[in-house]
């Protein structure tokens, strides 16, 4: 039996109607889709991107280290004295007589690790000026109880005209006046049993006050 046409032609119409809206509706759903997966790639590109950045930044430590930060550092302290005090020896008689020592110039430097402040080394060169000119040397280790006040011991002597070499120990008390400058009092003791300088069969004993002035550098 044959179907009349007007139903063939409106079954037809109805199916293209069908068709034109499904593709009508799905168009936006896949253009958002789209979107929104272009919008998730750029936002993983961007992470990956910030990552990037970050892991070729130097940490704050390896910035600091690199601009030498970290390096260790020195504290350096000029020091200018004048000093007297006894001199010591046995004249002959098998017992020790004592007078007054020369008058002692002294210049040098204290030098401290910036990590480690209590511990230094100090570097002076000194002149003895009365009666006749003696120039010695003097290297210390210094420990320092607090900022203005420090224990040494050290090997020091005279060298010219003639040597006397010997060890030493002495303190050191500051008294701050400014920012950067500190006087100071020192009495030290030393022996001195080695030299050119000494009497016979008998070594030189020093016992020093001095005093002068400490300059941060």
């Amino acid at each position: 039996m044959k179907r009349p046409r007007s139903v063939v032609s409106s079954t037809w119409r109805l199916a293209a109607g069908f068709c034109v809206s499904a593709v009508v509706f799905a168009s936006p759903v896949q253009a958002q889709d789209a979107t929104t997966k272009d919008a998730t790639t750029k936002d993983a590109t961007t992470k990956d991107a910030k990552n990037s950045n970050s892991s070729t930044k130097d940490s704050p430590d390896e910035e600091r280290h690199a601009n030498g930060g970290d390096h260790e550092g020195w504290l350096m302290n000029g020091v200018f004295a004048v000093g007297t005090g006894l001199q010591g020896g046995d004249p002959g008689t098998g017992s020790v007589a004592w007078a007054r020592a020369r008058t002692r110039l002294m210049a040098g430097v204290d030098l401290r690790s910036d990590e480690a402040r209590s511990d230094g080394i100090g570097f002076y060169g000194f002149a003895e000026i009365e009666r006749r000119a003696s120039f010695g040397a003097e290297v210390r280790y210094e420990r320092w109880w607090t900022s203005t006040i420090a224990f040494h011991a050290a090997i020091l002597g005279t060298i010219v005209p003639e040597s006397m070499v010997g060890g030493g120990v002495g303190a050191r008390f500051g008294f701050p006046i400014a920012n950067k400058l500190t006087l100071f009092l020192e009495p030290g003791f030393a022996v001195f049993p080695f030299g050119s300088d000494l009497p016979a069969n008998s070594i030189i004993l020093w016992g020093t006050l001095i005093g002068g002035v400490g300059v941060a550098l």
